[in-house]
């Protein structure tokens, strides 16, 4: 049996409808989790599928965005003021 891999969504408008439902198509991922600079847009997602909503700080969303522009990892906890910016995972049963 696959033990999916559990993932959060960071960016919940439009388009994560088509991630969410493209998702359900590999049997080793599992979305549990969604959130958004505007908590509404998260809980807007979360309603619809059933995820857990999450908030996300501008510092991480500012990481992510460099990251994805460079195509080179970021340090999130050298981004953010608190280092429990690394907390989510975790939460989401990443590292579990």
């Amino acid at each position: 049996m696959i033990v999916p891999l559990r993932v959060g969504i960071i960016g919940s408008g439009y388009i994560s409808t088509a991630y969410i439902k493209a998702a359900k198509n590999f049997p080793d991922l599992a979305v549990v989790a969604c959130a958004d600079l505007l908590r509404e847009n998260a809980e807007k997602r979360g309603a619809e599928f059933g995820l857990r909503v999450e908030g996300v700080e501008e510092e991480i969303m500012e990481a992510i965005v460099k990251g994805a522009e460079t195509g080179q990892p970021v340090p999130i906890s050298s981004r953010c003021e608190r280092p429990r910016a690394l907390e989510p995972l975790p939460r989401f049963g990443v590292l579990d």
